[in-house]
């Protein structure tokens, strides 16, 4: 049994729920902006690697160019002589 004398008020059950349900929303919020943060590094990697993989396929589609120009040139060189 509880002591009488020794029962908490009933604002201090009241402060004790809302430090309580405090405690909860930072937790929650922390948590929340956790995952965000992993969301947004996975982003900014994502993002790194469409740069890198972009910058390749321009490099890329640079040598075919100049492929292209160089036999097209020969073809015509080939032609005239």
């Amino acid at each position: 049994m509880t002591d009488p004398l020794n029962k908490p008020k009933k604002n201090e059950i009241h402060i004790e729920v809302l430090v309580d349900t405090y405690q909860d929303l930072i937790y929650k919020y922390r948590s929340h902006l956790d995952r965000k943060s992993d969301e947004i590094r996975k982003l900014k990697e994502n993002r790194q690697l469409l740069i890198e993989r972009n910058d390749r396929l321009d490099a890329e589609i640079d040598r075919l160019k100049k492929r292209i120009d160089s036999s097209i040139d020969r073809d015509e060189y080939d032609s005239i002589h």
